[in-house]
């Protein structure tokens, strides 16, 4: 794995995790300055408040990176994963201080990461700017497709199970809802499922239409 590499190449101190799907790991104030580059994997980060509420901030892969820029007693990141994933930890002040001195090729490597991560983000609020869970949950079959998909036989297919609670989590539903919604697709064959369980989208064209016609119902109502 090229990170590792890096890191023993450029002698910064390393630590490496691994996460079996559905596993999580809370990330709160006290790993201030603690970054995690996800070496393998996927994963989805939470933002969950005392309240008890959550947001989903991201559902990202191998290449993505995690820092809590500003530690909050208020909220904490809570790191699930949803196929096994490899995570390694480092202090971030320690890649900081490459740009000091000779190591500009890590710095420069370091700061791509943040760009890449960045556009799972905004990919998330593509999701959530929906007001409706149906369009939601569409948003989030197409963004996973566009993403991880593999297309075969003229169907797109996402490569991992995805589970219907992890699904009502990042969507901000609930399991019920989401079965509902799904069967719905799956009665309108714009899905299907693979003997693994995998989501096939077989009409990605009528997702994309199904999200408009459904911001056309709603306004008129």
């Amino acid at each position: 794995m090229k990170w590792i590499n890096e890191f023993l190449k450029s002698k910064i101190p390393f630590y490496i995790y691994k996460l079996r799907k559905n596993d999580s790991i809370v990330y709160t104030e006290e790993h201030n300055n603690t970054s995690i580059i996800i070496l393998y994997g996927i994963a989805y980060i939470l933002k969950t408040f005392t309240n008890k509420e959550s947001i989903t901030l991201a559902i990202l892969e191998s290449g993505n990176i995690i820092h809590n820029y500003k530690p909050s007693t208020n909220y904490y990141y809570k790191i699930i994963a949803i196929t096994n994933i490899f995570l390694l930890s480092f202090q971030l002040k320690d890649i900081l201080n490459l740009k000091n001195y000779s190591n500009h090729q890590t710095f420069s490597k370091f700061i791509k990461l943040y760009n890449k991560t960045e556009k799972r983000y905004e990919m998330m609020h593509s999701v959530l700017a929906h007001k409706y869970i149906k369009n939601r949950l569409i948003q989030l079959i197409l963004n996973l497709s566009q993403n991880f998909g593999i297309i075969k036989e003229k169907q797109i297919i996402i490569p991992y199970y995805i589970s219907q609670i992890n699904i009502s989590i990042i969507t901000g539903s609930n399991r019920t809802n989401i079965n509902k919604i799904l069967k719905t697709f799956y009665f309108d064959k714009y899905i299907e499922y693979s003997k693994n369980k995998h989501i096939c989208i077989k009409e990605p064209i009528k997702l994309i239409v199904s999200v408009h016609l459904n911001k056309t119902k709603n306004q008129a109502l």
